[in-house]
């Protein structure tokens, strides 16, 4: 069972985000965000935002190490996000990521949220680390 906040498909509450490789080097999300994320009136809440990013930015993080099946444990380790134009509840919007440097266990990424017309929303800049397998001891475990 699968209830991840983001990317969960058995999380009610959560965002349910499924990207998918463009091919092009970049991975995609489409989503509609409901009202119940609203943070001003109309407008999604930026932390959802920040998440939606996150989460397509996971997706290009597999795909840049070549991990399909997401067997790799992966974490962000510093997001830095740009609120440039209001995003809007209800409305069809396109997350889109690529990992910029890939210098594992360290990975770089970025992404922006754009509305129907292609204008971005919200940009990110993320770096990301390669744990291990999943289930493996990690190093600073107990």
């Amino acid at each position: 069972m699968n209830t991840c906040f983001g990317c969960g498909p058995d999380n009610p509450q959560g965002l349910k985000v499924r990207a998918f490789e463009r091919g092009d080097g970049t991975v995609a999300a489409e989503l509609r965000l409901p009202e119940h994320f609203h943070g001003g009136p109309g407008i999604a809440h930026g932390g959802i935002q920040a998440t939606v990013l996150d989460e397509v930015m996971g997706y290009a993080v597999h795909a840049a190490i070549g991990d399909s099946g997401h067997r790799y444990a992966i974490v962000t380790v510093e997001l830095t996000l740009r609120y440039l134009r209001p995003a809007p509840i209800e409305a069809s919007l396109l997350a889109v990521a690529r990992a910029t440097t890939v210098d594992v266990p360290s990975i770089w990424v970025e992404a922006a949220l754009r509305d129907e017309q292609g204008t971005v929303l919200t940009s990110a800049e993320a770096e990301w680390r390669v744990l291990g397998p999943r289930g493996a001891r990690v190093v600073g475990d107990a």
